[in-house]
């Protein structure tokens, strides 16, 4: 490509390959340290926005347990009260 008078090449020679992944890498690590600040940049911007925004799903219960009656006999009670009792050894083998 030949340079007509008054153009002006700023970035060295004239590239007319188009994109390349090692002209990218180049590029990345010839800026490093922009890349990073600008990272972190919009990191810190990101995480400050998410966190000031109102907690949007909240949620209660209300668990409303009711204790068994005791109906003198019951069998269901009966049950419970014979699940919490200390378990003997039993040597007989019957179950």
């Amino acid at each position: 490509m030949a340079v007509e008078h008054g153009e002006t090449i700023v970035a060295g020679s004239v590239n007319d390959g188009g994109f390349t992944i090692t002209g990218a890498l180049a590029l990345l690590r010839r800026h490093t340290r922009l890349a990073t600040v600008v990272f972190a940049a919009v990191l810190a911007s990101a995480a400050t926005f998410a966190m000031s925004l109102p907690d949007m799903y909240r949620s209660t219960a209300t668990v409303l347990v009711e204790h068994p009656r005791d109906r003198g006999g019951s069998r269901e009670v009966a049950d419970r009260r014979r699940a919490r009792a200390p378990v003997a050894d039993d040597q007989s083998g019957s179950p």
